[in-house]
């Protein structure tokens, strides 16, 4: 290799015997493609994430479409859940151990570690769903479920506010401006035919 770098020139033995041809390798594109392909499926299954290729969902995903694409992931959380709460619970048990050593507890509290997940979700779908629910459960399960709010208990508080305001707003209207005075109103049945007599 040194000889063809300094020299560009194959030194050959014997020209009638030998010789220097260039080989191009055939690149069979197909199998390329799928061999990426599979390897891309292998590495996003043994990995538990999520495919992004829409063209098997669409555009617009519905909620169990959704459910579907998440469904490894959520697998992949439920373990690190377990892990997590099994390593909270030997540094609360340090903790308690490490204040009785020193004296200033003697009684431990239970802990419990909770997890919140933010999943994707299609949220004119959950919003259709909580309005066709209106009826049949409770304000505050329809509210913990709709996508756009964040705290039931103030959004219970604005929606008890705003019925109030609107009521006392309705409670203010005036009926003096909308019935007539009593004076007119005798005038008119008393006097009716006057001119006419």
């Amino acid at each position: 290799m040194r000889g063809l770098n300094e020299d560009r020139a194959i030194p050959i033995d014997d020209p009638q015997e030998c010789g220097v041809d260039a080989l191009t390798p055939t690149m069979y594109i197909t199998a390329i493609r799928e061999h990426y392909e599979q390897l891309r499926r292998d590495i996003t299954e043994d990995g538990q994430s999520i495919n992004k290729d829409l063209d098997k969902f669409g555009a617009n995903p519905s909620g169990v479409t959704l459910k579907f694409m998440y469904a490894s992931l959520d697998l992949k959380c439920d373990a690190m859940e377990t892990q997590f709460a099994e390593g909270f619970d030997q540094l609360i048990y340090f903790v308690d151990r490490y204040l009785s050593e020193l004296g200033n507890q003697t009684t431990t509290a239970d802990v419990d570690a909770i997890f919140t997940r933010n999943m994707k979700i299609n949220e004119s779908e959950a919003v259709d769903s909580c309005t066709k629910s209106q009826n049949l459960i409770s304000k505050r399960t329809l509210l913990a479920h709709h996508p756009y709010v964040t705290d039931v208990e103030e959004e219970l508080d604005e929606l008890s506010q705003e019925t109030q305001d609107e009521r006392v707003a309705f409670d203010n209207i005036p009926l003096e401006d909308l019935m007539p005075p009593a004076g007119d109103a005798a005038a008119d049945v008393t006097g009716g035919d006057d001119g006419e007599s």
